[in-house]
């Protein structure tokens, strides 16, 4: 809220909660059980939600990491997306 992503109109608790109940049930898991598709799809609804303004390179970045968790998964099931995609990542965000 500080920094100004979230409109001050929304409340902290609210948004809280729904950040939480996003990642309380990946929280611990391996990378191979979690869907990245499904993680960035929940996590645009809250940007929605609230407001937020979404940044077109992350939507674009969104649809690729899809297709890639696709393939990548159906090449090699145990594939780590996050560990892979962090150093790229990091970088844009």
């Amino acid at each position: 809220f500080e920094a100004g992503y979230v409109p001050r109109q929304h409340n902290v608790s609210a948004f809280a909660q729904a950040i939480r109940a996003i990642g309380e049930p990946i929280h611990g898991q391996s990378a191979d059980t979690i869907s990245m598709a499904k993680l960035l799809t929940l996590l645009f609804e809250v940007t929605e939600l609230f407001d937020m303004a979404t940044r077109p390179e992350l939507i674009l970045l969104q649809k690729t990491m899809v297709v890639v968790e696709g393939v990548a998964r159906t090449l090699d099931p145990a594939f780590n997306m996050w560990k892979t995609s962090e150093p790229v990542v990091g970088d844009w965000i």
